[in-house]
């Protein structure tokens, strides 16, 4: 049944109205009003039915009517508080629009355009001053105002500050309403929403239910409200259930369908539902808040919800109104921020890039530190090419978060930022941005690792998110392979984690997002890099098949590029016909390959195919005229087979047409360097050529860094110079001593270490190391020249480079001489017999051979017996013999140009012989020596012997006396112990025997005194005469009484002596010990001290018998334990 409003004229006819029937247009209700002079409450209440069907326009003119009708036509006195109701239903009518008013006019909207609105400003404006028109009404007529009137101004007013977030003044106001009116329904769902926003939820909660029991259709409905507080008690399933019993209730309760529709749209993102489950609960989220939009248009939360649906389904228009009128309609600033990047998002997708820009600033203005907003502002800051500002933005996003897991797309952004190349960026530069890209890459992979329970407590802390929730940010193949690269120069281990990690992604993802053929080459080149050599090829030999299935330009690149390396992974195995296979169908595919020719050159050059191998370098110089890696190649051709003169006009020509070619300035440097150093004329002419050729190859060199300050050759070649001191040398009319040229060349060689020092960060070859060898043989520290010649020798030339075992030889010849050492001697020895194997015919290491056998003799004859072997004496004799046998076929032979001096072979031939001659000597003079040292050695083992068996003696001695001692103290304790038990056992049957004495004594007392009571009571006579009285008959002592006492007493006193110290206590005297003794006989003593006679009595009486029990004794002795029984006890 319908609600009826029944208006009563003031002629009292009623007329019922329907306000189901109201018509918009009130005008024909003013008139009914006015002209039946109605009461102002029929009004208002007319007014309150066009508010309720949301006619607000309408419900304020009759407010507004009612209020001017009230001036003019006269009331009873029922209405004297006519006015201030008005105002104040005016005024929270106000409030009523301000809810569904814009907060304000965005002037860029471009979908939800508000022309003629009142934003909610205005119509609080409204509110207050129909609220002090109210109150001061009401204070003209204070004295009539009912109560009722005045709960009415309270609440209003209380609203309107609830309205305007006036949180305590408002809660003050309900309070007072309160006061007035206990069950004020309106008053305690204020007072309870207040409470909610402070975060009082229980007490919050207890209103709302009681506001439910007074008034269960209440609007608004209690039961959304409860749904708030136990939502943030943590009992959701309960807040579920009251926003649906409030939906079931009132269908058109807009807020309880837009918490529901909020719930299910939260928990569709739930990861640990099924799809299904996901799908179902965003299916009915949006169906939700669909309906909330149709309740209530201007709820900024559903639009905010829509927005992002319609951009999900790429409706880009409705998207952005909904955006739009988020952001106008929002009373949080975190729905205006929503809104704005929604819009933000809109634009960005239709390349608005103006108004994409202007979005993200508008989110930013709200929360400068929102990560989305900064995100997108740099993306469209990278779209216009401001590179810089986008930097500058992301670095202020990191540096102001709290936490890398709060700011980790931000820092993934700005790393990709600092690695990408720059024009404006010098070299030094852009490797300090690689260095801090590669920084940032490693604090994102610290954050997507940190899985551990200690991170994850650490990241909760601070970070507004979990560790889980970033995850997917991981399965970026683009990334690992950017991080990679960072890493491929540093720390090839790194980089090949990363691209592997990649390809983990890559495989997964379909299709694939990255050409899976180029990242298993990439990995094969790093595992190529570190030496992997077998899982390279296997890597390249996957990655080549791939390129048929990818197609196209980029797949026949592809292939190009994997069958080169694999022709190379090919070579470094050894498996020349492969690598030939290999290098000839690439060139086949594609004749312009160079280097492909150039590998296959090299390869010739190993089979000593010169021709070949030159033929082959001129078609790839044909091909690449301009490749200067080919004409550097080139150029080692021609050096290395020994066209010195082609070689240095090719090169001298190459700079020439380019006099920045880094290879060629190398290459001349070295020629005009080796020109210099082999001269061997002396004339002035000659030595002044050496010094320009020497300055050459420093110029050369030193243009050669100045294109590239990275060419590690040109600084190996001015390190040569220094070290050598090649410019310093020639100089004209220099002189100098030897100790002057000694400092100076461990001066120069020591500038030289610092350069190749650093030439060996960067560039890892063989030849580093021996010139850094070099370096320190010159300055004679030969055990870290010894250490770098066999760095170069095992890592780089396995052991079979000639030069290198020579430098080894002489280095070990230098510390042998040195330091008098055959051991090092012999090392010399080795290496030059390895150089000997390797070059049979090398005549000069021939020669070093027979030197170092001789010197090996010379240097042990020349040492003290003490310090040299017989066996290592005979060694080098041998050693000597076979030198001779060399020195001998080195002074005759006839071929030429010989390699070193036959005179001096011829010299040291003759001194061969001399010193072989004493070779008989120094081993009689070494035999006799060993001989006396063994002797020697013999005399004191037997001294050692010796005293080591008196020592034993001695300590055995002493272990016996010690024992024996032990045995006696053991003996003599025994003895004590038993003495000890047998007079303890004395002692117990003494003490047995006294208890029996005292138990007789006590029965022959017991029976004198029954004697004495007898005697004492008596009988009377039959004829009552007094009993007669017996006389005490006193004995008199006997000899035999007295014997027997003197008897007794002298045994006790007889066994007392045989068992006991004298001055052990009675018997009688341990009853009591200690305290409890000393009190007992305090007490017997202050009782019997009146009673002296008495006491001598029983003494007497008990004279028989021996001394009292109880008596005390004048001096108590004291008995040693056992266990401090000594001799002095015994005696």
């Amino acid at each position: 049944m319908s609600r009826v409003v029944d208006i009563v004229l003031r002629n009292g006819q009623v007329i019922t109205v329907d306000p189901a029937d109201l018509d918009p247009d009130p005008s024909s209700l003013l008139e009914l009003l006015r002209e039946g002079e109605c009461d102002v409450r029929a009004w208002l209440r007319i007014a309150l039915e066009y508010w309720r069907l949301g006619q607000l326009d309408a419900a304020t003119t009759i407010a507004e009517a009612a209020a001017s009708y009230t001036l003019t036509a006269p009331f009873g006195e029922s209405d004297s508080t006519a006015l201030p109701r008005i105002h104040a239903f005016l005024a929270n009518l106000a409030i009523a629009r301000s809810r569904s008013a814009p907060k304000f006019i965005f002037p860029g909207a471009k979908s939800d355009v508000l022309t003629n609105v009142q934003i909610k400003k205005q119509h609080w404006s409204r509110a207050a001053q129909e609220m002090n028109t109210s109150e001061k009404k009401a204070q003209e007529i204070m004295q009539s105002t009912d109560l009722r009137t005045r709960i009415a101004l309270t609440l209003t007013r209380a609203n309107f500050l609830l309205s305007s977030a006036e949180f305590n003044d408002s809660l003050n106001a309900f309070e007072q309403v309160l006061n007035l009116r206990p069950n004020n329904v309106p008053a305690i769902i204020g007072k309870a929403r207040i409470l909610f926003v402070q975060k009082r939820s229980r007490e919050a909660l207890k209103l709302f239910q009681r506001a439910l029991q007074l008034k269960p259709d209440a609007k608004p409905d209690p039961r959304t409200g409860i749904g708030l507080c136990l939502w943030n008690l943590g009992h959701k399933d309960r807040a579920r259930s009251a926003w649906q019993r409030s939906v079931e209730v009132d269908p058109a309760n807009w807020a309880s369908h837009l918490l529901l529709g909020l719930d299910a749209l939260n928990g569709s993102k739930d990861t640990s539902k099924s799809s299904e489950e996901t799908a179902q609960l965003y299916k009915r989220g949006m169906e939700l808040l669909q309906k909330v939009f149709k309740l209530n248009n201007s709820n900024a939360a559903a639009a905010n919800a829509l927005s992002d649906f319609c951009i999900r389904r790429g409706d880009f228009g409705r998207a952005l109104k909904l955006a739009e009128r988020t952001i106008q309609f929002s009373d949080t600033l975190s729905l205006v921020v929503d809104g704005h990047l929604r819009a933000a998002q809109v634009a960005h997708a239709n390349a608005n890039w103006d108004d994409a820009r202007t979005h993200y600033a508008g989110a930013l203005e709200n929360n400068p530190k929102n990560l989305i907003a900064n995100l997108g502002l740099a993306q469209i800051q990278i779209q216009n090419d401001e590179i810089l500002a986008a930097i500058h933005g992301l670095d202020t996003v990191v540096l102001q978060s709290e936490s890398d897991l709060n700011s980790l797309e931000a820092l993934i952004m700005l790393a990709s930022l600092r690695n990408f190349p720059r024009p404006a960026l010098s070299a030094t530069d852009a490797a300090a941005e690689k260095v801090k890209a590669r920084d940032l890459y490693e604090r994102v992979m610290r954050v997507l690792n940190g899985t551990s329970s200690t991170f994850r407590l650490e990241a909760s802390k601070t970070a507004n998110r979990s560790v889980q929730s970033v995850q997917p940010l991981r399965e970026d193949p683009a990334m690992h392979i950017e991080i990679s690269s960072l890493w491929q120069r540093d720390n090839a281990e790194k980089a090949l984690t990363a691209l592997l990690e990649a390809m983990r992604i890559n495989t997964l993802t379909s299709p694939p997002s990255v050409s899976p053929p180029k990242l298993r080459n990439n990995i094969g080149v790093l595992k190529h890099l570190q030496g992997a050599h077998v899982e390279a090829r296997a890597a390249y030999e996957e990655a080549l098949p791939a390129t048929l299935l990818e197609g196209g330009t980029d797949g026949e690149l592809s292939s190009v590029t994997i069958l080169y390396n694999l022709g190379r992974i090919y070579e470094d195995l050894s498996e020349f016909n492969m690598a030939k296979d290999a290098f000839g169908k690439l060139l086949g595919r594609h004749p312009e390959y160079v280097d492909a020719k150039a590998r296959l050159a090299a390869m010739r050059m190993d089979e000593k195919r010169y021709d070949e191998a030159h033929s082959l370098v001129k078609q790839a110089l044909a091909t690449g005229e301009r490749n200067s890696e080919i004409r550097a190649f080139y150029i080692w051709l021609l050096i290395q087979t020994g066209q010195h003169k082609p070689a240095k006009a090719f090169t001298f020509n190459v700079l020439k047409e380019d006099g920045h070619d880094v290879y060629a300035l190398c290459a001349a440097g070295r020629i005009s360097f080796n020109e210099a150093r082999e001269s061997r004329d002396p004339s002035p002419a000659a030595n002044a050529a050496r010094k320009d050729n020497f300055l050459k190859a420093a110029n050369l060199y030193a243009k050669a860094l100045s294109v590239d300050p990275s060419c590690a050759m040109a600084a190996q070649g001015l390190a040569i110079l220094i070290a050598e001191d090649s410019l310093g040398s020639w100089a004209p009319g220099q002189v100098v001593d030897d100790a002057q040229f000694r400092m100076r060349n461990s001066r120069n060689a020591r500038e030289a270490l610092e350069v190749l020092a650093k030439v060996r960060e960067s560039f890892q070859d063989g030849s580093v190391y021996v010139n850094m060898g070099h370096c320190h043989f010159i300055r004679e520290e030969f055990d870290k020249a010894i250490e770098n010649y066999e760095t170069a020798s095992k890592r780089f030339y396995n052991g079979q480079n000639v030069s290198v075992l020579s430098y080894l030889s002489r280095a070990w010849f230098a510390k042998a001489n040195t330091n008098g050492s055959f051991i090092a001697m012999r090392q010399a020895l080795k290496h030059s017999q390895m150089a000997i194997h390797l070059q049979p015919n090398d005549k000069a290491v021939l020669y070093n051979v027979a030197m170092i056998e001789q010197k090996a003799a010379e240097l042990l004859f020349g040492l003290p017996p003490d310090r040299r072997k017989l066996s290592d004496l005979r060694v080098g004799i041998n050693h000597a013999t076979h030198a001779q046998k060399l020195f001998a076929a080195l002074a005759s032979d006839t071929a030429r140009p010989l390699p070193y001096s036959q005179d001096i072979a011829q010299n040291r031939f003759k001194y061969g012989e001399t010193i072989l001659r004493r070779s008989a000597e120094h081993v009689a003079a070494q035999e006799q020596h060993e001989a006396d040292a063994r002797a020697r050695v013999d005399v004191a083992r037997r001294q050692r012997q010796v005293e080591r068996d008196r020592l034993d003696e001695e300590q055995q001695r002493k272990v016996l006396e010690e024992r024996s001692r032990a045995d006696a103290l053991s003996q003599r304790r025994k003895e004590l112990r038993e003495k000890t038990e047998e007079w303890a056992m004395a002692r117990r049957a003494e003490s047995d025997e006294e208890d029996e004495k005292r138990a007789d004594k006590a029965r022959k007392a017991a029976a004198r005194k029954a004697r004495q009571e007898a005697n004492a009571s008596g009988e009377e006579n039959v004829d009552g005469a007094p009993p007669r009285k017996e006389k005490k008959k006193r004995r008199a002592p006997t000899a035999k009484g007295s014997a027997t006492k003197r008897r007794k007493g002298d045994d006790l006193a007889q066994e007392d002596d045989q068992a006991l110290p004298d001055d052990l206590p009675d018997e009688d005297d341990a009853v009591f010990s200690g305290d409890d003794a000393n009190n007992a006989m305090d007490e017997d003593v202050v009782q019997d001290r009146p009673k002296k006679r008495l006491k001598k009595r029983v003494v007497e009486e008990d004279d028989d018998d021996g001394p009292s029990a109880t008596a005390p004794s004048s001096k108590r002795k004291k008995i040693k334990s056992k266990e401090i029984i000594d001799s002095e006890d015994d005696e």
